[in-house]
């Protein structure tokens, strides 16, 4: 094939040289040949074409004829059935185009569409034959493939037409080989006939061989001879028909013994077909003796030379057309002669090949399934089936056909059926059964049905886990789920590449779309990994999706608190994005973008050298601030650097602190910072986790709060509450409720001090700041926060009563699933309290099959709540709580730490229960 393709392409090379062409016929016929060869060359035949309109612009519409062909090729059917119309049907241009088409329909089993070309086509040539050099070229391959087509729908009469027809156009070599074909065709014509139209057929089809057989001596003249039998047979003359054949038996076998002698294929034998039919009159004179009282003996005799015939051809002829069929034959008349007449047969047939038997079989049901008759195709393969079920790959496909025409026919049920029983019986164990269902699936998708296509491709994965295309096929699940918005179901998917398939190409692709997503739900320090090997599988393909990926590596370590690899991830940013014309931005818009990015890496480079314990990295973080104040001086986030610049100041005793607190307060005049420097550098300090600084800086502001406003105190608190210092922001708070009347003062500062209070041991102050709140603002903002602390607040001060009011208040009116998680936890924790543990497990029941796993915050929720559940249902001695729990958690973390420990409670748990159930005698009930 090598040495093949190099001649092609020789020849290709030598034309476009330039050497002169014999003429513009031979070209074009060339140029379909490189498209239909295989494999196809139709980048060279553009060139071909291209050279002939540069020689001669007027053949531009024979040209057009070889274009379509390689739209054909592309299965660009629509544009190429366009074309032949602009063309003109009626012109050759276009007909030539048509018969490609149809050709194409006909190879890919668009059997109808096929028909209809072929039809409309010989319709015009009807008493004639087409002379135009485009036309004759495909009108004898077409009309040899229509005839083709129309056997295998069993119009073998349109055949015998078609076969003539290819025979006037037909080179001189190959026309005794169609006249044999429209022969054979016109034969099995007649056997659909009767009376005097099926002798008129017969009586042609004797004439067709006595001129094969004037042709000389060679194959069509033998093959002639069995036809010239089976003429016999088909009028009824069976003894006429066995005399055809044994009288010309001395001109049949040497043929055959000349192609065993030469190592040719015997399957070209005509003794196949003879020996064949002869099998056939002995069968058939062999159930008519059986039918007749007292002659078992003539029966037994007939069977047997039957079966010796049958046998011959299935041995030695097995690849001919007639091998499987006498191989189906053999073990029916074996099975004949031991079962009724008891005799013992010395053939062994146990070990006949379930392919080649199957074969024959199997082409009926193909046919109609081609012809997209899918009812009856089913029907059919059904009947094969339960005779060959194990013919290995062959029924495979066939159940696989079977499949797509329960699809077809809208039977979802059977579909199923079939597709679960090729994954139980035949996955694993071979590539085609894994095909057979995945492209159920994906005929299912593109049919418009995606719920019945998930439902084949989760059966795949189910019965082929390990097929080379699962990585692949998993991939793609999870990116149409997320297309859908189906984040859920897409992380599913994820997590089965990077858990099963670690190996797999897909596996860094997975753990890169999980490591995002973890990102967005904050959960960092599951998206560091993913981040990592994201990076590392883009080095060298700059991008701007990279430089996110950088800056999203960094923020994570900045938010684990793995402070140095952040520092180095933003430096390595900065540096990569920073100087002018680097690769990683593409368009403007990218470059707008990446630009935002590096004030952002600049300013978190800046922040976490900040946050590192020692005057030289605190060093190294101010001469970063001046860095991004030269660069980023509007930035929003220019006042939040020149008050950290300060913080930083402060802490390494700069008197210079001084003066970056007065620019902000100059430049910056309208921010928060720049409003309060006072509280700029409580903040400052803060963000350095500089906190012995922070509390000296308000006790300052404590020790004149005249000074100060309300609005201050209430920023200052805001500031101590997010950094959980309860005593500052307790007192910010009461400074504020002394000064001010403003609603959205108090309001925050009402919440700030029972949160305070609450966390500084003082429920019962907390309630009292919190029932305040609620009472003035009923629809605050801060409604779902106060009320879940008002809760635990009652819950410390053993009023389970307030604490229930509380949180019915949140489940009456909240919405978001993370609110109504916690509020489900903190209720269960109530009922425990009160010693309501069945009640305490219904809630934590609840929240385990109801809670939701969208987000990172929600997955842990329902994950606490699992793990709760098994814990009570443990105490309570609910064995089968605990089980169901424990299946549930190994379900949604299969990657959790404590799935070693989930496990051994479940051992524990059905332990416990088999041994409830033996001492109550083995009757099962309900537990209390």
């Amino acid at each position: 094939m090598r040495r093949l393709c190099g001649m092609v392409l020789a020849v290709v090379v030598v034309t476009m040289a330039g050497t002169a062409w014999a003429n513009v016929d031979e070209d074009l016929v060339f140029a379909s040949g490189l498209i239909n060869f295989e494999p196809s060359f139709k980048d060279f035949a553009k060139r071909v074409i291209d050279n002939i309109l540069l020689k001669d612009p007027g053949q531009r519409n024979r040209t057009r004829v070889v274009e379509a062909e390689i739209m054909i090729k592309d299965r660009k059917f629509a544009e190429a059935e366009t074309l032949a119309k602009e063309i003109g049907l009626t012109t050759p241009q276009g007909q030539a185009i048509s018969l490609a088409l149809g050709q194409n329909y006909f190879v890919i089993g668009e059997l109808e569409k096929a028909r209809e070309l072929y039809e409309g086509f010989f319709k015009q040539y009807e008493g004639k034959a087409p002379t135009d050099k485009d036309v004759v070229t495909r009108y004898r391959d077409a009309a040899y493939q229509f005839a083709q087509m129309q056997e295998m729908v069993g119009d073998y009469e349109g055949a015998a037409r078609s076969y003539g027809l290819a025979e006037q156009v037909v080179d001189p070599t190959l026309k005794r080989s169609v006249l044999l074909a429209r022969t054979k065709a016109l034969v099995r014509a007649a056997e659909q006939k009767s009376g005097d139209e099926k002798n008129k057929m017969l009586d042609e089809v004797l004439k067709l061989c006595e001129a094969l057989q004037w042709g000389g001596m060679d194959m069509q003249f033998v093959d002639s001879i069995v036809i010239m039998a089976n003429v016999e047979l088909a009028k009824g003359n069976p003894d006429g028909a066995r005399k055809v054949l044994m009288s010309n038996m001395d001109m049949i076998k040497p043929i055959d013994q000349e192609l065993e002698r030469l190592g040719l294929r015997m399957k070209d034998s005509p003794m196949a077909g003879a020996r064949s039919l002869l099998g056939r009159l002995w069968k058939e004179e062999a159930e008519r003796m059986a039918k007749q009282s007292g002659k078992d003996g003539a029966a037994i005799e007939a069977y047997s030379k039957a079966l010796g015939e049958f046998y011959n051809v299935f041995v030695k002829y097995g690849d001919s057309s007639w091998g499987s069929a006498a191989g189906i034959e053999s073990k029916e008349i074996k099975e004949i002669l031991e079962s009724k007449y008891g005799k013992t047969v010395k053939i062994d047939l146990s070990k006949v090949s379930q392919n080649k038997l199957a074969g024959t079989e199997f082409m009926m049901a193909d046919n109609l399934y081609r012809q997209k008759r899918y009812e009856e195709a089913a029907k059919e393969y059904l009947v094969v089936l339960e005779h060959f079920p194990e013919a290995g790959e062959l029924a495979i496909g066939a159940l696989a056909n079977l499949a797509r025409c329960y699809m077809y026919e809208n039977d979802d049920l059977m579909a199923k059926v079939v597709a679960h029983y090729v994954g139980e019986r035949f996955g694993g164990k071979s590539p085609i059964s894994a095909q057979a269902i995945v492209s159920l699936g994906k005929l299912y998708e593109d049919g418009g049905n995606p719920d019945m296509g998930l439902y084949m491709y989760n059966q795949y994965l189910k019965y082929c886990p390990g097929d080379a295309f699962a990585g692949q096929i998993l991939f793609y699940l999870a990116s149409k789920a997320e297309q859908a918005g189906k984040q859920e179901e897409a992380d599913k998917f994820y997590a089965k590449i990077i858990t099963d398939y670690p190996q797999d190409q897909n596996y860094p692709k997975a753990l890169s779309r999980r490591a995002w997503r973890s990102y967005e739900d904050k959960d960092y320090e599951g998206a560091i990994e993913g981040m990592k090997l994201y990076i590392e599988e883009s080095r060298g393909q700059p991008s701007p999706t990279l430089a996110q990926a950088m800056f999203a590596l960094g923020h994570s370590y900045q938010k684990t608190e793995n402070l140095t690899e952040a520092v180095k991830q933003f430096n390595a940013l900065v540096s990569a994005i920073a100087p002018e014309g680097n690769p990683y931005s593409r368009s403007a818009e990218d470059l707008a973008r990446n630009q935002r990015l590096l004030e952002q890496a600049r300013f978190s480079l800046a922040f976490t050298l900040s946050r590192l314990p020692s005057d030289r990295t605190r060093q190294a973080a101010v001469l970063k601030l001046d860095e991004f104040l030269k660069f980023h001086e509007k930035s929003l986030l220019a006042p939040g650097a020149l008050n950290l610049k300060g913080a930083l100041q402060l802490a390494l005793k700069d008197p210079g602190a001084n003066e970056t607190y007065a620019k902000l307060a100059r430049d910056y005049p309208d921010t928060d910072e720049g409003r309060n420097a006072q509280y700029a550098r409580i903040s400052g300090a803060l963000e350095l986790g500089q906190v012995d600084q922070a509390r000296e800086a308000f006790q300052a502001m404590m020790s004149s709060p005249g000074s100060y406003s309300a609005d201050e105190f209430v920023r200052v608190g805001q500031a101590m509450l997010a950094r959980e210092l309860w005593t500052e922001a307790g007192q910010a708070f009461d400074q504020t409720i002394k000064k001010s009347d403003v609603d959205s003062l108090l309001e925050r500062a009402y919440y700030g001090v029972g949160v305070s209070r609450f966390e500084l041991g003082d429920p019962g102050g907390a309630t009292e700041a919190l029932d305040e709140l609620m009472k003035r603002w009923p629809r605050s903002a801060l409604f779902y926060p106060a009320k879940f602390t008002l809760a635990q607040a009652n819950l410390k001060l053993n009023n389970y009563s307030a604490a229930k009011i509380a949180l019915n208040d949140i489940f009456k009116f909240a919405r978001d699933a993370e609110v109504i998680n916690d509020a489900t936890l903190l209720y269960a924790e109530v009922l425990k309290s009160e010693g309501d543990m069945h009640g305490a497990l219904g809630s934590y029941k609840r929240l385990e099959y109801f809670g939701g796993t969208k987000t990172e915050k929600s997955r842990k929720q329902v994950a606490t709540a699992i793990l709760a559940a098994i814990e009570v249902a443990t105490e309570m001695n609910r064995h089968a709580e605990v089980i169901e729990s424990t299946d549930r958690y190994l379900e949604l973390f299969p990657t959790s730490s404590k799935v070693q420990e989930i496990r051994q409670a479940r051992s524990r748990a059905t332990v416990a229960l088999a041994t409830e159930v033996a001492a109550s005698g083995g009757e099962g009930g309900a537990e209390e």
